[in-house]
């Protein structure tokens, strides 16, 4: 079985407020080839930027105006083989559209957990996170996007890697010791990632953010008993990112290898 999975798009209805930072054909581009080469795909969390709206926090009327900026691709999603569950940008959309926080997989020998990872992560918790994505929004809207983009990507962001830490990767290295998952996949920190762990029994793996600058994506073959990262830059699978594992096939004691471009 072939399992494909994007995250952390962090689309918006106005431009000005998107993150994705690129066009409709970019992303179909990128949904189109997953559906054609997994059976599979799960959608990651922070799909939307549901925190633009015109309150401080989660916004959930704020999707419908999303998918339809970005209708070819939520039809392709709704009509295709999609799981998606909820990120902290977007918690919202579990309530409106229903979604489960967690896709858990068992396949070939291969237990396989995918949720976004924010439930690790404290400092997302409470008001002035809200607050300040409520501030970018607005600010992105009056037209200060540069700068937004600059403010976010020279402090928001390194603050927050260093707040974070290993939080996740501690909380893969906890749901990989207590309940056994051989891989488990998460996103939220926009940071491209495949790291053994507790005694090379399993993995975390993030595939970082989806863009359309960078259109990165993770395939897991169960048959192939492989898990790399990839950013699709033409025809193919891509190139693989560095950071990437593979195992040997069920039955045979767990090693992971690493695994480069």
């Amino acid at each position: 079985m072939r399992i494909a999975s994007i995250g952390d798009l962090h689309l918006a209805s106005n431009p000005r407020q998107d993150k994705h930072w690129g066009a409709e054909d970019a992303l179909l581009e990128l949904l189109s080839h997953l559906t054609a080469s997994h059976e599979t795909i799960v959608l990651l969390g922070d799909v939307y930027q549901a925190d633009f709206g015109p309150r401080v926090g989660g916004d959930p009327d704020l999707i419908a105006g999303i998918e339809h900026r970005y209708r070819r691709a939520f039809d392709l999603i709704r009509s295709g083989p999609f799981i998606q569950i909820p990120g902290n940008h977007d918690q919202v959309a579990e309530g409106r559209l229903g979604l489960a926080r967690q896709v858990r997989v068992e396949r070939e020998g291969w237990r396989i957990l995918f949720e976004h990872g924010h439930r690790f992560d404290r400092s997302v918790a409470g008001l002035c996170p809200d607050l300040m994505m409520w501030t970018m929004g607005r600010l992105r809207q009056l037209g200060f996007r540069r700068f937004c983009d600059f403010f976010e990507s020279s402090v928001l962001e390194p603050l927050h890697a260093l707040v974070l830490g290993d939080a996740l990767e501690r909380g893969a290295a906890g749901l990989v010791r207590e309940e056994g998952w051989d891989v488990v996949v998460m996103g939220h920190t926009h940071r491209t990632m495949c790291v053994p762990m507790s005694g090379n029994r399993g993995i975390y793996v993030n595939a970082g953010a989806c863009t359309a600058r960078h259109p990165r994506f993770l395939s897991i073959d169960t048959e192939a008993a492989t898990v790399v990262v990839r950013e699709l830059t033409g025809p193919g699978d891509g190139v693989i990112l560095g950071g990437c594992a593979s195992r040997p096939a069920p039955g045979v004691p767990t090693e992971w290898r690493m695994v480069s471009g």
